[in-house]
């Protein structure tokens, strides 16, 4: 009977040790809330991108993941799991308020209360050191690059509202 217990614990032990790459499979990126101008939400983990036609995220029989039209969200909110800034205030942290009116330019709510207005984009970025061949999307506005996990909550203009193009 204790032979048998033995080999068992003995396998299992054996197998995680062969295989830990299972374990730690998921993960890594933060997951977003994408409230819709329906009423409805999404969680979208991970995004992907953001143009000005759709966002794009997580996995689905299209390589691409699955999209929504960028006119149809009315704000995203990331739970920050991945915030450097977060992860520095600790218990501390207080997460920003989500500005209730709605806006006549993108708005981006970075994690320690800053807003930048402005339309807003999410592309691919650079790799981080100690990280190579990772995903990490970057919020692109008015020219500068931001790392996503810095920010709190996008507060996306609709369509109507955005300024036209010259």
């Amino acid at each position: 009977m204790y032979l048998r217990t033995f080999l068992l614990i003995l396998c299992v032990v054996g197998f995680s040790l062969l295989f830990p790459g299972a374990t730690f499979a998921q993960g890594g990126w933060d997951a977003w809330t994408v409230r819709l101008r329906d009423g409805s939400e999404v969680s979208a983990s991970p995004v992907w991108s953001l143009d000005d036609k759709e966002l794009r995220y997580g996995f689905g029989d299209d390589p691409r993941g699955y999209a929504i039209p960028r006119s149809q969200i009315i704000y995203m909110s990331n739970n920050l799991t991945n915030s450097d800034y977060r992860m520095k205030q600790g218990a501390a942290y207080k997460r920003p308020s989500l500005p209730e009116a709605d806006v006549k330019e993108d708005l981006s709510v970075m994690a320690d209360g800053r807003q930048v207005s402005g339309m807003v984009t999410i592309q691919a970025g650079l790799d981080r050191p100690n990280f190579s061949g990772k995903y990490f999307p970057v919020l692109v506005q008015k020219g500068a690059k931001v790392d996503l996990t810095g920010v709190a909550y996008l507060k996306l203009a609709s369509a109507e509202k955005m300024p036209k193009k010259q």
